[in-house]
């Protein structure tokens, strides 16, 4: 270091090394050649710093050195990545001064008077991208969630190449078609990505491999065959008949999830044991109520009273809800 910075002070240096020893310097005016010594250790920090962590400090390094000498700033940058890790926990504690930077320091006194303002750190930290932020302290699917989010231009999609699937529980009770107790049925739908078109529908007990093998048997049996399908990693998607599953990476497809959000409510609604958002929740819990009694009572085979035969009056058949679908 001590040969390098003598050397582009006095203009000894291969053409190379001198532009970068200028760079390095960041500093204007023509007085300021070449680079000093501790320019050079200060840079070095920072690049063993960026060699920790490269994609913070990628992120916090793009600041000019002219607002901020490479000295202070590597103190800065060593300071926060102490901090990053400290944080990095599934614990998901705050990030304050790190614990063992005065244990690995004490025989430093340059380096603890150095130490920055919390302030100083925690502005740094902010210019990180959420992901780095985030780092350690989630995994699986919510630190998928921090991930950058990725569009596909479907102007581009044949139609009928993709196609989309994903089931939902139904906001209402029904009767089951075997036993005839209220339960929760499942609806399975399959879109065409390019169009939006529903291809194929199933209407099902529970969610598991023969419903949406049925939703893809119905949307075969009108329009062909896709290319390829989209799912979530639900529990009728992710199985051995239909494909493979990989924990911890449930990611919903973001159109079929509009459409879940938008049919199937409209759907239930036009039933009195609609039990989903904005339903009245004192005349949803007294129906819950209703109905766990006609359920127990015809479970048991006893004679229904008469407020279970009110509630079997309201309560839709599977064929109705077929219908409606």
């Amino acid at each position: 270091m001590t040969f390098i910075a003598d050397g582009s002070r006095q203009g000894t240096l291969p053409a190379r090394v001198m532009v970068v020893a200028g760079l390095a310097n960041a500093r204007k005016g023509s007085s300021r050649i070449g680079v000093s010594k501790s320019c050079l250790q200060a840079w070095l920090t920072l690049l063993s710093d960026y060699q920790a962590r490269p994609g913070a400090v990628g992120v916090i390094g793009t600041r000019s050195a002219q607002t901020q000498t490479p000295g202070r700033r590597g103190l800065i940058l060593r300071y926060v990545l102490a901090t990053l890790q400290q944080a990095e926990r599934p614990q998901r504690q705050k990030g304050g001064i790190p614990l063992d930077w005065y244990e690995t320091y004490s025989d430093q006194p340059a380096m603890l008077m150095a130490l920055p303002s919390y302030d100083a750190v925690i502005r740094l930290v902010d210019k990180l991208l959420l992901r780095e932020r985030m780092r350690g302290r989630v995994s699986g699917s919510a630190a998928k969630a921090f991930e950058v989010y990725q569009q596909r231009d479907w102007s581009q999609m044949p139609v009928n190449v993709c196609w989309i699937s994903d089931g939902k529980s139904l906001n209402l009770k029904v009767a089951h078609p075997i036993h005839g107790r209220p339960f929760t049925p499942e609806l399975t739908l399959v879109i065409d990505g390019r169009t939006r078109y529903i291809v194929g529908w199933s209407v099902s007990l529970v969610e598991n491999a023969i419903a949406v093998a049925d939703a893809y048997r119905h949307g075969m049996k009108h329009h062909g065959k896709p290319l390829f399908v989209y799912s979530d990693n639900g529990g009728g998607e992710t199985n051995k008949m239909l494909d493979a599953y990989i924990t911890g990476n449930p990611q919903a497809r973001g159109i079929i999830e509009r459409l879940n959000g938008v049919m199937p409510d409209r759907l239930a609604k036009r039933f009195l044991t609609y039990n989903g958002i904005g339903a009245d929740p004192n005349a949803v819990r007294i129906r819950g109520q209703q109905m766990l009694s006609l359920s127990n009572a015809l479970r048991d085979g006893r004679e229904l009273t008469a407020q279970n035969k009110k509630t079997l009056k309201i309560l839709p058949t599977w064929r109705q809800l077929i219908d409606a679908v």
